[in-house]
This record gives C-alpha cells, sequence and structure tokens, in this order.
C-alpha cells in the first residue's frame, strides 16, 4: 500500500513537471512572437515615415524647381536630412527583421533617389529649368520601384506575422490539451493516492486497535491463568500444610506458621497481580467493579483520598471498551499522584442518552508543562480514547489541579439490561 502511494505522488510530480515544461515552451513561443510582432510594427512605423520623408524631400525639389524659390530649398534641405536620419533607424531595424534583402534593396534605392533630386536641384541651378525637363521621368520610375520594394517589404512580413500567428494558435491549443489532461490525470492519481493513503491510516489505526486488544486480551488470560493455576495450587499447598500442622510432632510447630504465612502472603499477591492484569471482570458492569477496587486501593495506601460516584446504570457490554476507560482513569490517578501530588480525588462516571463521560479531577499543583499534553501516559490515553472513538480534554493550571474528561459516544453500546 505505501508503495502504491509513493508511486501515485511520483506520478503526480512527474505530470505537474512535464505541464510546467511545455508551459515554459509554450511562454517561450508567446514571447517570440510578442517580439516578431513589435518588431514588425517598428518597422512599419519606420518605412511609413521614410516613405513621407521622401515624398516631401521629392515634392520641394520639384516645387523650386518650377519656382526656383529658396524657401523651396531650405524645406527640400530639412526633408533631405529627415530622409538620411529614416535611413539610419531603417539600418537598425534592418538588423532584427526577417527581410534584410529587401531592407537593403529599399534603401539602396531611397539614397539612389536622394542623389537624382541632388542632381536635379545643381542643374536647376546652374543651367535652369530647361536643363531638368528630361530627368522628371528617371524620377517617377524610381519612386515605382521604391513603392514596390515597399509593398514586397510589407507582403514578406505579413506571410511571417500569419505564419507566427497560426504556430501560436497551434502552440496554444497543444499546451491547453496537455495542461487540461495533464491536470485530469494528476488530480485522478492525487485522489487515488489520497484514498490509498486514507486506506493505509486506516488500517494502521485497525492494527494499532488490534494490538492493543490482543495485549489486553493476552493480560487477561495471564491473569487468568495465575488465577485458576497458580493461587489454586498454592491455595492447595496451604490446607495440606494446615493439615499437616495438626499431625506433626511437637516443637515444629513454628515452622509450619512461617511455611503458612508465606503461602498465604503468595495467595494475596498472586490475586493482586491478577487483578492488575485484568481489573474489569468480563460482565456488563465490570468497569464499575474495577474502578471500585482502583479506589480502594488508592485509599489504603494513606496517601490521598479517592472518591468514586456512578451516575446512572453504566452497563458496557464490550470490554474492550471498559478495558480502556479504565485504563485511562488508572493513568489519570498515577499522574495525580505522581505529578500532581494530589491529596483528594474524585471520579465520575456517568450515562447518557448521549453517552459515557468521565471525568478524573484532583486538587493538586497540575501537571508540570513539559507533561502537559506530551507526557507518553498522555499520549497513550488520548490514542485509547481515539480507539473507541471518544474525545479527550485536559485542563490543567498550576495549585489549580487537573482535569481529564473522556466523552464516549456510543450509547448502542451500552447494556439494555
Amino acid at each position: 500500500m505505501n508503495h502504491r502511494v509513493v508511486s501515485g505522488f511520483s506520478i503526480i510530480v512527474v505530470l505537474l513537471v512535464v505541464i510546467g515544461w511545455f508551459s515554459y515552451l509554450s511562454i517561450l513561443e508567446f514571447r517570440s512572437t510578442a517580439e516578431l510582432v513589435s518588431r514588425s510594427h517598428h518597422l512599419a512605423n519606420v518605412r511609413e515615415s521614410l516613405l513621407t520623408d521622401i515624398v516631401s524631400a521629392e515634392s520641394e525639389a520639384r516645387g523650386y524647381v518650377i519656382m526656383g524659390k529658396e524657401e523651396y530649398l531650405t524645406l527640400y534641405t530639412e526633408a533631405v536630412s529627415d530622409v538620411k536620419k529614416g535611413i539610419l533607424r531603417l539600418r537598425e531595424v534592418e538588423k532584427q527583421t526577417v527581410t534584410p534583402e529587401i531592407i537593403n534593396r529599399l534603401i539602396a534605392l531611397i539614397e539612389m533617389r536622394l542623389e537624382r533630386l541632388r542632381i536635379t536641384i545643381e542643374a536647376r541651378q546652374l543651367e535652369g529649368i530647361d536643363a531638368v525637363v528630361g530627368v522628371a521621368g528617371i524620377g517617377k520610375k524610381l519612386m515605382d520601384e521604391i513603392r514596390l520594394v515597399t509593398a514586397q517589404n510589407e507582403a514578406v512580413e505579413n506571410q511571417h506575422l500569419t505564419a507566427a500567428a497560426q504556430r501560436l494558435q497551434e502552440v496554444s491549443a497543444r499546451t491547453t490539451w496537455i495542461i487540461g489532461i495533464g491536470s485530469v490525470l494528476a488530480v485522478l492519481f492525487h485522489l487515488s493516492s489520497t484514498i490509498a493513503l486514507s486506506r493505509a491510516i486506516l488500517n494502521r489505526e485497525h492494527l494499532e486497535r488490534s494490538l492493543l486488544e490482543i495485549s489486553e486480551r493476552e493480560q487477561r488470560r495471564i491473569g487468568q491463568d495465575l488465577h485458576d493455576g497458580l493461587c489454586q495450587q498454592l491455595t492447595g499447598i496451604s490446607l495440606m500444610v494446615s493439615s499437616l500442622y495438626r499431625k506433626i510432632r511437637a516443637g515444629s510447630e513454628h515452622q509450619l506458621e512461617q511455611i503458612s504465612r508465606l503461602l498465604n502472603n503468595s495467595i494475596e499477591e498472586t490475586r493482586i497481580v491478577t487483578r492488575g492484569l485484568h481489573p474489569v471482570p468480563d460482565e456488563p458492569g465490570g468497569l464499575v467493579v474495577g474502578l471500585r477496587e482502583l479506589v480502594n486501593g488508592v485509599n489504603s495506601n494513606n496517601v490521598a483520598t479517592c472518591n468514586l460516584s456512578i451516575v446512572g446504570s453504566v452497563q458496557i457490554e464490550e470490554s474492550s471498551i471498559a478495558s480502556n476507560l479504565y485504563r485511562i482513569t488508572q493513568e489519570s490517578v498515577r499522574n495525580a499522584l505522581k505529578h500532581s501530588r494530589a491529596k483528594a480525588i474524585s471520579i465520575t462516571l456517568e450515562t447518557t442518552q448521549q453517552g459515557i463521560d468521565l471525568t478524573i479531577k484532583d486538587d493538586g499543583i497540575g501537571l508540570p508543562r513539559e507533561k502537559s499534553g506530551k507526557g507518553l501516559g498522555l499520549e497513550i490515553m488520548k490514542y485509547r480514547t481515539a480507539s473507541i472513538g471518544g474525545r479527550l480534554s485536559i485542563e490543567s493550571k498550576a495549585s489549580q489541579g487537573t482535569c481529564i474528561h473522556v466523552h464516549l459516544s456510543h450509547p448502542s453500546l451500552l447494556s439494555s439490561k
């Protein structure tokens, strides 16, 4: 079962890594496409601005040729300066575009057009308007070719953008499919692994509960064996010694008395051990019997006074529940005497329609900080309470004593007798 849980969570990790890897690749593709679109828009802006400037330079040059006024020549000079700046920007963009050959061709044509305009202006200045009549047609052809190359560049850029958009759609669809399928599989493996882990925990709890019950049964068996075997043999030996005592010759009475006393002490100690191993009789009212013997044992030591209060008819059919409640009480009393140094202990066992309530209070100094909720005995008490489906609460304050309460919501387990 543990192998299945580890395998399930390992598969989940692998699926998440695969999803993350494809998501990373998709992000790179999106970023690359975004950069391509950004470069294309920037190229389009530089290209359009350059065309506007070259047209402006051509218009101002034509105005100077026709009118011969210096103001047109000034505007022409400014337009040429803008065109040259645009060419520099276009050369910078050309290094990042997918059509460098077309860009270089466009730059060459624009430079040829500028050179043609310069020649026209100089001819007008030196020889008059008649000298430039024949060059107008050449300038028009250059502009037409510039517009043609510009259109070609725009078309190629659009093709690349269209291809990138299609590729982006494919990547997006693939990534969406992988993330969707991977997420579903991850959730399924997570659920199956969680279910397997829950079953493993339940099986472990069941095994621990079974071991606890086996321990209780083994103690009960040992106690019964001591009671039915050793105690009976010791009792028989004691009776035989008593019989011999009347028949033995005078002078040996003292030794026989010692033997008889030792046998009786052994019988009593064996009975005490037997009660300790199996303190709760196998009967519906066995818990009350066991608690009364526990209280009598505490009172007989003259260390503290212990009172038992029974509210209602406590009849518990299931021996494991009665045994665990007794052990919880026994541990609570031991803590009260050992750690809290209590002088008065009260035990209350009550049955209601909701179930069973067991309360152990003392007037001691409270449990030490390191023992409050962390000691082995308290942990065993918590486990015993959980194993029978109960709730345990512990309240301990310095110089105000300790109160331990167990609530068991098992009315169906109470005897109807």
